[in-house]
Order: structure tokens, then C-alpha cells, then sequence
């Protein structure tokens, strides 16, 4: 039986390696149900055992999603994520693909790191408003996340937030890097063999920064009387900082920076790993959907990955607090999320960066890893403002909160 042909080309199906395995599960899948609905794509689930993912947005070449999927499923053989079992395409009769969809099993969890967060986060904030009236003052924010990482979180915090979820955090960070080795393996496949950093890369990388920075700067500039009256103060701030923000991107243009660029996640947050219970699967490969396909499919830096999931522990933190989904009120409890997402975050860098002992593909200098981490910090909060100044302006203050305490431990690398 031949595929769909049109006038334009053919559709064709075919199978991964691991789609033997699921025929073992059962020869036929008759009942279904429409999963869900996401801004590029719809899933259609089949028995509760096997999740059909249709993409609505096309572009023309591989969709990332299929690309890295089927190479961790069949070449790195990394275990936490639904294994790639196959895949609809489009072949043009000029000979060029469109991915239409990936066939992959169905993983049973209890929902996504985000919910799950949000379930720990009530949690804590309940038992820092219980203990607030025992403390004669409330700690202060440590500078930076890399001053003494090694040492344990202290104990009021592992008790506040819970050591369960602490727990489960620090695996989380070592999944992601079992993610990066798994995707810096040397390779006979050009689209995933590692590269080194190279001058003209990071020339490349500024100039995007820069281009992305002063078009948002512009827009909120532009849009300043429209956004809400409460965001004035930390807005006026945001617009005094741009050439801060410049200034410290162009560390990338100093020195010459060591590490490799490899295939990433490429919109790594919360919201893209699934909570089985006691581990992680990571999922949604295609990266930012907004973006090109071909820039989607660019080798970079997997750091960019950690700023990604380092920013959805902040939003994750004040999300609650702009939602008035606690009892306490926004400035009694401020404080507190800004150090539980400090803490959190050390817990997953520092289960992160345990991973790499020997030949490692991150920054070999000491002082560069930090400094190209806080870059990348930098950028993700200025697409943020990007995003929320056009669908969510109350959100604004997530990513203004953000950079300006990232600036604010600029000096203290000095």
C-alpha cells in the first residue's frame, strides 16, 4: 500500500525503533481522546498507552521535537524522556520534509513541574506565615547564587520548603544534566556533533542580545503609560538599566570564552517536564514556536537551558502572589519567595553542575560560567518583557524583579 500522494507532494508514516514495544501493548487502538490543546500543537491520546502529537504550526525541514527526540530515543539512549516511536511527515516533490507529527507512549504522571511547584509553594508560604510572628527579622537575599554553593541549604529553609520537594528538585537538576551529556556525546551526525565556542559565535550571540534588548526597551519606552500604574517605580528602573545591561552583555565580545555548543532543550521551563511521582521526563523538544525552525534547530549553549528553568523557578515563586492565590499579603510575603526561588535554584545548579567532573562541555575558567549564566538570565528576562508587556502586563513585575537583581550582583563579581 503506497502513501497519500497530491499535487504537491506525499504524506508518509514510519515507525522507531521503539515501536515494537508498544504493538506488544496491543495490536489495535481504538478508543481516543483529544489530550490537549498548545499554541503549535494537538495530542491525541490512544488507550491511555500511546500520545499522537499533531503539529498545527508547519515549517519546512525536520520539526526539532522529531530531531532530538528520535536521537536521545535511538542514538544517546537517554532514559527520561517519552521515547520517539514514529513520525508523519510531509515530502514535498522538490524532495523537502514537514513534520505533521510524532507518535511516541503515553508517560502516566501526576502533571507537570509546574503544578507540582505550585502544590510545594502553598505549601511553604502556609508555613512562613505560621512562623513569621517567631522571627526577629527576615534573612537576607544572598547575592549570588554561586557564593559558597557547595554548602547546605540552612535549616529553616530546608524546613519551610520541605526537604521532599528539595529532594526532587536536586534530582531534577541532575536529569537535565544527564540531558546536556547526553546531547554532547561525539557524534557522526553533523546536526548533533559538539562545536567549540568560537569568536564569531559569540560576536553573533551580543548582536542578538543587543537587537532583542533595545527593540523591547523601545516598546516599553513606548507603551510606559499604558502598563499598570503599580509597575511605574520598577519600571522606571528597568528603563534607567538598558546600557547596564549592554554593558555587562559584552563580556561575550572580551574574551574568548571556552566551552561547547551543542542541540539544547531550547525552551527549557517547569512547565516542560512531567512529575511521575519520584523522577522526571522532559518533553517538547521544538523550542520556542514563535521562533524560525532553522533558528530553533541552532547549536548552542546549554546554560541557556539552566537560565530557562532558573526564570520559571522565579516565576513559579510570585506567580501565586499575583494571582492572590495565598492568605498573605504581596509585600509580607515578597521577600520570601525571592528566597525560596534563590534556594531552589541553588538546589538545582548545584545537582546540575555535580554532573560534570572530566571533559566537560561547560566553561573551563571559573569565573566564566557564572558570567555567561547571568547573560543568559539577562536575555530570558528581556523576552519575558517582550511576552508579558503584550499578553500579560500585570506579570511585568516577574521579569522586572529579575534583571534588576541581576544587575544588582554585578558588583559583587568585581
Amino acid at each position: 500500500m503506497g502513501y497519500p500522494k497530491g499535487e504537491q507532494g506525499t504524506i508518509r508514516a514510519y515507525p522507531g525503533k521503539y515501536f515494537q514495544k508498544l504493538r506488544r501493548k496491543a495490536s489495535t487502538f481504538e478508543n481516543s481522546r483529544l489530550m490537549g490543546v498548545d499554541q503549535s500543537n494537538s495530542s491525541i491520546i490512544y488507550e491511555k498507552e500511546v500520545v499522537l502529537k499533531l503539529f498545527r504550526k508547519l515549517d519546512e525541514g525536520v520539526n526539532p521535537d522529531l530531531e532530538v527526540g528520535k536521537y536521545l530515543t535511538e542514538e544517546a539512549n537517554y532514559a527520561n524522556i517519552p521515547p520517539f516511536s514514529g513520525a508523519i511527515e510531509f515530502q514535498k516533490n522538490d524532495h523537502s520534509v514537514m513534520t505533521l507529527g510524532i507518535l511516541y507512549p503515553f508517560v502516566q504522571s501526576v502533571g507537570d513541574g509546574w503544578t507540582y511547584s505550585q502544590d510545594a509553594l502553598g505549601r511553604y508560604y502556609e508555613r512562613v506565615l505560621s512562623k513569621i510572628g517567631q522571627l526577629d527579622k527576615i534573612p537576607s537575599l544572598p547575592d549570588s547564587l554561586f557564593d559558597r554553593l557547595e554548602q547546605d541549604i540552612p535549616e529553616i529553609f530546608q524546613e519551610l520548603i520541605g526537604t521532599p520537594y528539595m529532594e526532587m528538585i536536586s534530582l531534577l537538576g541532575k536529569r537535565t544534566a544527564e540531558l546536556h551529556l547526553a546531547l554532547a556525546q561525539p557524534s557522526e551526525n553533523q546536526d548533533f556533533r559538539p562545536e567549540p565556542f568560537s569568536t564569531l559565535y559569540q560576536r553573533a550571540l551580543y548582536q542578538s542580545i543587543q537587537t532583542s534588548v533595545k527593540r523591547t526597551f523601545q516598546d516599553l519606552r513606548k507603551n510606559a503609560r499604558q502598563l499598570p500604574e503599580d509597575l511605574q517605580d520598577e519600571l522606571n528602573q528597568i528603563l534607567t538599566n538598558e546600557t547596564r545591561i549592554l554593558q555587562y552583555c559584552k563580556l561575550l565580545l572580551s574574551r574568548k570564552i571556552t566551552g561547547m555548543k551543542t542541540r539544547i532543550h531550547g525552551d527549557y521551563h517547569l512547565g516542560q517536564v512531567l512529575y511521575t511521582g519520584n523522577d522526571f521526563y522532559i518533553i517538547d523538544f521544538e523550542g520556542e514556536p514563535a521562533r524560525p525552525l532553522g533558528e530553533r534547530r541552532l547549536k548552542r549553549c546549554p546554560l541557556k537551558d539552566v537560565a530557562g528553568m532558573l526564570r520559571s523557578f522565579h516565576y513559579a515563586a510570585f506567580a501565586p502572589l499575583i494571582q492572590q492565590d495565598t492568605s498573605g499579603d504581596y509585600k509580607t510575603l515578597e521577600p520570601w519567595a525571592n528566597l525560596w526561588t534563590h534556594y531552589i535554584s541553588k538546589v538545582f545548579l548545584k545537582a546540575y553542575l555535580e554532573q560534570f567532573q572530566e571533559n566537560s562541555f561547560l566553561p573551563e575558567k571559573k569565573e566564566q560560567l557564572p558570567q555567561l549564566l547571568k547573560v543568559y538570565l539577562l536575555e530570558k528576562a528581556v523576552y519575558e518583557i517582550a511576552y508579558e508587556m503584550n499578553h500579560r502586563p500585570n506579570w511585568l513585575l516577574i521579569p522586572f524583579k529579575g534583571i534588576l537583581y541581576e544587575l544588582g550582583g554585578i558588583n559583587e563579581e568585581k
